[in-house]
């Protein structure tokens, strides 16, 4: 007979050991709410300690096309919140890692279709006040083989090993994370819920889904809108090659960056193979992988790359690519999610997930946000 769970008891339980659920608790924590945060395995084994560690100022996509899709003032608000996020990790310590790397962002175009989105947007950014450069040039790597027309330059951005990055931010929590106690289920009652683990039992009046992917597992609000998508990434010897920046290419379909002297990583291709990469799966594939050696040849001359590493991670997409942050129940609004930032969350969930929390302690929400609640998908078609 197996013994009877523990009864822990918190005021919010906070599921998933990522960057949304270890800024979450720690939001949490300095509201004067005592947060739990339990991990199914390790905390930042999943996508958050597996990306390539932007500290990046917007999107993978460039600003002309997101206020084309969004509209100038949602993008400009999106903008300012991912330039909040950038400066509010900075001020946590983001630049004391000693991974922690001074690498302006630059997206780069090799067709005129994007050099043109570019040129616009850089134009766009500055009416909107925002710091920008563009580039036709340069003396690294990607300059050197000739390939790219244009670029523009988030001067500002950073990168780190997301996993250092999250390793310090969890070090700041006053309640140790339960790890190795995947959340089973969610009780819902009219006094709290209660999270199942297989060894206990989480009471809390709130709980905060922060699982990503997995997510819909413990809330059928979010089938259909939640899909998992897989990135995979491999470590290159740079060869004396170097790289002055963090690259986004491909409007955002690759990107690259040099995080020591002897190592050049490199993400993306999942483009060419999305319907295999629909998967929770964090094992790399050969074709993916192959495709981004090719990638490596093409782009920055490397004609016999030799790698050192290879590793996916599991990200979460939404339908229009922005996160779900909010109640995803009805009143009292006893369950909140904060995911699906759809390959953006070091860029995003910091700063989002304050938000969150702000309003979870019954603020009102802040004028600049973007708008990532639940209800903007009320009739619109879930993700096939």
């Amino acid at each position: 007979m197996s013994p009877a769970p523990v009864t822990i008891e918190a005021d919010v339980v906070v599921i998933g050991g990522g960057i949304a659920g270890i800024s979450t608790a720690l939001h949490l924590e300095r509201a004067g709410i005592d947060a739990l945060l339990v991990e199914s395995s390790e905390l930042a084994r999943g996508a958050s300690g597996r990306n390539a560690g932007y500290l990046m100022r917007g999107a993978a996509e460039n600003y002309d096309a997101c206020a084309r899709r969004f509209g100038a003032e949602r993008a400009r608000k999106l903008w300012e919140l991912t330039e909040a996020n950038v400066r509010a990790l900075r001020e946590e310590g983001a630049e004391r890692l000693e991974s922690f790397r001074e690498a302006p962002s630059c997206l780069v175009a090799f067709e005129e279709q994007e050099a043109d989105e570019i040129q616009r947007s850089a134009e766009l950014l500055d009416r909107h006040g925002f710091d920008v450069e563009v580039v036709r040039e340069g003396t690294d790597a990607l300059w050197s083989w000739g390939r790219a027309i244009v670029g523009l330059v988030n001067p500002h951005d950073g990168a780190c090993n997301p996993a250092e990055l999250l390793s310090m931010l969890a070090h700041k929590l006053d309640r140790a994370p339960l790890t190795g106690e995947p959340a089973l289920a969610i009780e819902r009652g009219s006094d709290g819920v209660v999270v199942r683990t297989p060894s206990y039992a989480l009471r809390a009046p709130r709980a905060v889904i922060c699982t990503n992917a997995l997510a819909p597992a413990l809330a059928p609000e979010l089938a259909g809108l939640i899909e998992p998508n897989r990135a995979q990434m491999l470590a290159i010897e740079s060869g004396g090659a170097t790289l002055q920046r963090s690259y986004y290419a491909n409007r955002g379909g690759e990107y690259f960056r040099q995080p020591d002297e002897r190592t050049i990583v490199v993400g993306g291709w999942r483009r060419f193979f999305a319907e295999e990469e629909r998967t929770t799966s964090q094992q790399v594939s050969s074709g993916v992988q192959s495709g981004i050696e090719g990638f490596v040849r093409d782009v920055l001359g490397i004609d016999e790359p030799r790698v050192m590493a290879r590793w996916a991670g599991t990200m979460a997409f939404t339908p229009d690519h922005l996160p779900i942050a909010g109640p995803i129940d009805g009143s009292p609004e006893r369950v909140w999610f904060c995911g699906g930032f759809s390959g953006q969350g070091m860029s995003m969930a910091f700063e989002v997930s304050r938000r969150m929390v702000s309003r979870m302690l019954g603020n009102a929400p802040d004028a600049s946000d973007p708008g990532f609640e639940l209800e903007r998908f009320e009739g619109v078609a879930a993700i096939d």
